[in-house]
């Protein structure tokens, strides 16, 4: 499992539902997913991510990490960043390292 600091992983569970019913209502990041899979084209490289964390964002951040990429997520939660409970909670699980100022 990669580092995470998160204020509550317990919520993971609920922030994977989240995920899970973005992913489905995502139908071109599927499909560019698959071939990132297929491609992995970023395979080796290290990738920063620092943007608002909501299901479809997570959603994001793992098709990078499916393309090959070591993804690195950074949540500025200084009261103008968007947290969306739960969904920073699951990425741990996701193979993702995540921040949360």
């Amino acid at each position: 499992m990669f580092n995470y600091e998160v204020k509550d992983i317990s919520l993971a569970p609920y922030g994977l539902e989240k995920i899970e019913w973005a992913y489905r209502n995502m139908p071109v990041l599927r499909a560019i997913e698959a071939e990132l899979i297929e491609k992995q084209p970023f395979k080796g490289l290290k990738i920063s991510v620092s943007v608002h964390v909501e299901a479809k964002t997570a959603c994001l951040a793992r098709a990078l990490a499916r393309g090959g990429g070591e993804v690195a997520l950074h949540v500025a939660a200084d009261g103008q960043a968007r947290l969306d409970v739960g969904v920073v909670e699951d990425l741990p699980g996701r193979a993702l390292a995540v921040h949360v100022d």
